[in-house]
């Protein structure tokens, strides 16, 4: 927190013998990650907003709490938001320098997580008393309410959303009703803020089949017009000068560029997420040359064909290439291309048709960038159960990227992506071996090890067919047999349209939209 002199927004100020329970609500990562997520801060209002709880948070970089400073072991219960697999190593590691224990039975306050990793909560049991499966908003205030009102965590047994270990649960969807009454705002040594964090939608409804929201947080669900527009007023009045976009599918939004003009005429800056090609129009190139914009990202995953048929992404070349010629008009400088490799039945072919893809967008007169990652099945997805491909497989990927499409190339090491597959996919099993070692560095071999010395084979996860476990104590919405159906599909290199376009039954909606 050393850029950071001032913040305004939080709860400050407060004596705890006021509140019957004081509540630490952790993020794994530094301050400026934390400012900048909406969930976080979603949690951290929630949290403040039940009578008799008292919420301050704590980061990476905090000298015990951001807001009074206390130490972490001092508060009755611990909440955890985990946005991706790494922060388990960081949580980990955060209460063992605190002096709190890491297994349930020797802590004394008990250890909430929850964030969209814990759609598989089993490899999380050894450490976690409770896991809030999906949305956090209802949840939150559930969990605390009850604690402060004396109850235990076996007394939220019943709500919807949270696990406890050797039960189950239904995922949980917010009707997206809530947004936090104001949001923090941190000023830097430069005289720079966070921008404004605007939700304009959750989920997806594209269902690209790697993808883990697009499956857990299916169909999209947008917020409405008056909302939106209510908080660029309210970022206006707080003072941020920057607003930037939250949301899987921020184009899918019926009035996604009514609120970008909305922000412009507030005399607002405006930064957006990366983007489908194919959501890219007219009218939204031409708010872009408004604002300004030099740089803009999309995710197309591959440049094969073949595999965004397979993937369910029905991208193609041309409409990346397009998109990119306009945006260049609208005096764009610079794309970056989100690119996976390692894909379900990925050639050198396919790998050679990506790079071919970033080498045309770049002859439209743009400067690119290619930030390539390696597929990693995600649970509940039609993925689930497909073998990742080998590290040599990936390296040798990025090497023909770099070579053939003559741009910048940043790469995920791929120990990473198989720290994310060994958590993401594990079972209770994994728990304790997560825990080990998450005691050691934050790489494979450490990772491998230490499951191997928990009795179980780390390739058997990530490079074999697997089991699903997590499909027995989690229930999202979505049948077996249509997670089966779309991996047919995918063989076959079938698209499955969009819910936007008509519902083929996957067993979420019980009243479907479109017939």
């Amino acid at each position: 927190m050393s850029r950071v002199i001032k913040e305004e927004g939080g709860y400050y100020d407060r004596d705890p013998r006021e509140f019957r329970i004081r509540a630490a609500l952790v993020y794994p990562g530094p301050y400026e990650a934390a400012i900048n997520s909406l969930g976080h801060q979603i949690v951290y209002f929630l949290g403040n907003s039940v009578e008799g709880v008292l919420v301050e948070r704590f980061t990476t970089d905090s000298l015990g709490s951001i807001e009074s400073g206390a130490e972490l072991k001092a508060f009755d219960v611990i909440l955890a938001s985990l946005h991706y697999e790494g922060q388990v190593h960081v949580l980990l590691n955060m209460l063992r320098e605190a002096g709190i224990p890491i297994g349930r039975e020797k802590r004394r306050q008990p250890l909430i997580v929850g964030g969209p990793i814990t759609a598989n909560p089993l490899p999380m049991v050894g450490f976690a008393d409770a896991i809030v499966v999906g949305d956090g908003e209802g949840a939150v205030e559930t969990i605390l309410r009850t604690l402060a009102e004396g109850g235990s965590v076996a007394d939220l047994a019943d709500v919807e959303g949270i696990f406890l270990p050797g039960s189950k649960t239904r995922f949980r969807r917010s009707p997206l009703s809530y947004l936090p009454p104001r949001q923090i705002k941190a000023t830097t040594r430069s005289g720079e803020t966070n921008p404004f964090l605007l939700e304009i939608s959750r989920g997806c409804s594209h269902g690209c089949r790697f993808c883990l929201l697009g499956w857990t947080q299916r169909p999209r669900r947008d917020r409405p017009l008056s909302q939106l527009l209510e908080q660029v007023e309210l970022a206006k009045d707080l003072g941020f000068d920057k607003v930037y976009m939250i949301g899987s599918d921020v184009l899918g939004h019926p009035r996604a560029v009514d609120v970008l003009k909305k922000i412009l005429d507030e005399g607002l800056r405006l930064s957006l997420p990366s983007l489908r090609a194919d959501e890219v129009t007219q009218e939204l190139v031409e708010v872009i040359a408004e604002a300004g914009l030099r740089k803009v990202s999309l995710a197309p995953e591959t440049g094969s064909r073949r595999l965004s048929l397979a993937i369910n992404k029905g991208v193609v070349l041309e409409k990346v290439v397009n998109a990119a010629s306009e945006l260049a008009k609208a005096g764009v400088n610079e794309v970056k291309l989100y690119l996976m490799a390692g894909l379900p039945w990925e050639t050198k072919e396919d790998i050679k048709a990506s790079a071919e893809l970033a080498s045309s967008v770049k002859r439209v007169g743009l400067k690119v960038e290619l930030s390539v990652s390696q597929f990693v099945p995600k649970p509940h997805t039609p993925f689930q159960r497909v073998p990742m491909a080998r590290p040599d497989w990936y390296r040798s990927a990025v090497r023909t990227l770099r070579r053939i499409s003559g741009v910048r190339v940043k790469a995920v090491h791929p120990g990473r992506a198989a720290i994310q597959g060994l958590i993401s996919l594990g079972d209770v099993g994994s728990s304790e071996a997560v825990i080990r070692a998450s005691s050691g560095g934050y790489n494979a071999s450490s990772y491998f090890e230490a499951f191997r010395s928990s009795g179980i084979n780390p390739e058997s996860i990530l490079y074999s067919w697997r089991d699903a476990p997590w499909r027995d104590i989690v229930d999202t919405g979505v049948r077996e047999d249509a997670l089966s159906a779309e991996l047919e599909r995918a063989k076959q290199g079938l698209l499955t349209p969009s819910c936007d376009v008509g519902c083929w039954g996957c067993g979420v909606c019980s009243t479907p939209a479109h017939s």
